[in-house]
Parts: structure tokens; sequence; C-alpha cells
């Protein structure tokens, strides 16, 4: 494999089974805890049901996924409006917004900092985990343990298994490198050609 080119270990985002086939158990305080692995689509069928956030944590997640793909793009107008979306739920929010006047490089510092904080207390009930995975050979395996399907839809945001369109704010499983929702995508790029 060639230097930077290594892929980043994909942990598996484990939900508790409940009424589902477990893909496996973890041992907590000395008994077996049924899990099962989200898919990245299933995010994408419960943000479609609605019943994935509580009140405004919706607005938190689409501000998140726009901060990210306008990161990666180097697009700071939008990064800045993707920071002033969730602005509200960064730590001493009393932090004035990011102004048209700062420089590029301030704006992407800062958004890095916001980013970072408001991610880590997105994840902050989600576990690193050891998992015994069912039908494997393998003794153990690690994986991220969420407790609800809303640290999961966030969990698999920050890992960039979904990502949202930057301009329509739809969620989507990307191939590759895709950036925007499929259905859309030809007319996202003519729009931005303009």
């Amino acid at each position: 494999m060639k230097k930077g080119r290594e892929k980043p270990l994909q942990l598996p985002i484990l939900v508790r089974a409940e009424d589902k086939v477990p893909d496996g158990f973890l041992g907590a305080n000395g008994a077996g805890e049924a899990v099962r692995r989200v898919e990245p689509g299933e995010i994408i069928q419960w943000d479609k049901s609605g019943s994935i956030f509580r009140g405004e944590d919706k607005k938190l997640w689409v501000g998140l996924g726009r901060m990210k793909a306008a990161y990666r793009r180097l697009d700071n107008a939008t990064l800045r409006e993707a920071t002033e979306m969730v602005r509200a739920w960064i730590p001493g929010s009393g932090n004035p917004g990011l102004t048209h006047a700062e420089p590029d490089e301030k704006t992407r510092e800062r958004a890095r900092w916001d980013y970072s904080s408001l991610v880590s207390n997105a994840l902050s009930d989600a576990r690193l985990v050891v998992w015994w995975v069912a039908g494997d050979e393998r003794l153990l395996a690690p994986a991220v343990f969420c407790p609800n399907w809303e640290t999961a839809a966030f969990a698999h945001l920050w890992a960039g298994s979904v990502r949202l369109c930057p301009n329509c704010n739809r969620p989507f499983v990307p191939t590759g490198s895709q950036e925007y929702f499929p259905a859309r995508a030809g007319l996202h790029i003519a729009q931005l050609r303009r």
C-alpha cells in the first residue's frame, strides 16, 4: 500500500439489539448484553421517520455535517454559515460568531476547535468497547457502543459513513469521495459551475 493511501480503521458502531437478532455480545457487569451493528443506511431510514433526534438536535447534526463537508472542500463561506447553525451548542457560546472579515486561516482554526468540542460532546455517551462477534473465529473485536440511535447517528456522521449534502442537507451513504446527495449531484455541480 502506498504511503498516504492507508484506509482509516472502521470500527463498527453498535446499539442494543432490543428486538433484533444480535450480531454479538458485550460483557457488561458480568452479564452479556446483546448488541447489533448500526448500518449507515439505517441512520438514513430512522432520520426519514423523524424518530432519532430530540428537539433541536437535528439542527446540530445537520450543522456538523455541513461543517465537516465545508472544511473538507475548503469552502470558508459555508463553514461560517454552518458554524452559525451550531453556535447555540458551542460550550461558552458567548463567543462572537465567525465574521466574513476574518482571514480564512482564522475561520478554519476556530471551526476545528468548535467541531472538535461539539463532536466530543455529541459522542460523550459512546464508549470504545471490546465485543464478541457472533459467528466470528476471533475472540474479541473493538467497536464503538452507542446507548441510543441519536448518538449512533452522530458517530456515523463523524466516521464519514453517513454524509449530508452541502446544498440540500439530505443525508446519504457516500460512494467513494461523493459529496452530494446522489439524485441531485448533477444539479448541485451545475449550480456550482455558474
